[in-house]
């Protein structure tokens, strides 16, 4: 296991993630990445502030760069958001940002998973899995800024990771496009 500074890891990701050729299974566990420059979006500060309407608009409007960079990448792509009820307005945002952008433009399969089904179940923090070969785990500080992220690569033991990938499936709810 190598473990890299943010600006490290955003390499090192880049490497696993070019490298991938049959699927990405991410894991978000966080209810609220203030920090990251997401959040920071004029998208995300009209949702905040009541303007459901013009935060669509800008989402649309954000969303053929980055959908087209993942839809060109072939692989199955799946993401799991373990959610907390009652949502928080960022989870309420990123469910809106699933269903019209990385959902139908991503090509993505996303699914939440109730956070009360899985309470005794201990989850690592956010962490993609590659090729079921390699791993990345975000550590995040207490602003929701990411800092850095452990990297297993193959031949490393991620058992552990897979066993909470086939687990997080069996209580997932598939998200639909349908508004």
């Amino acid at each position: 296991m190598k473990n890299l500074n943010r600006n490290e890891a955003f390499k090192l990701w880049d490497i696993y993630w070019n490298d991938s050729v049959n699927e990405f299974f991410k894991v978000e566990a966080i209810q609220d990445y203030g920090a990251e420059e997401i959040v920071q979006s004029p998208s995300y500060e009209a949702w905040a502030k009541g303007d459901k309407n013009k935060s669509i608009e800008i989402m649309k409007q954000n969303a053929n760069e980055w959908s087209k960079q993942t839809r060109q990448k072939r692989v199955l792509k799946i993401r799991i958001h373990i959610v907390k009820k009652p949502y928080s307005s960022y989870i309420e945002w990123e469910i809106m940002h699933y269903k019209l952008v990385n959902i139908p433009l991503g090509d993505e399969k996303v699914y939440l998973v109730n956070s009360e089904d899985i309470k005794d179940v201990i989850i690592p923090g956010d962490f993609m899995i590659f090729d079921n070969e390699r791993v990345a785990n975000s550590h995040y500080g207490e602003t929701g800024k990411m800092t850095g992220m452990d990297f297993y690569d193959r031949g490393e033991d991620i058992s552990k990771f897979i066993r909470l990938k086939d687990l997080l499936l069996s209580k997932a709810i598939e998200l639909e496009t349908s508004l």
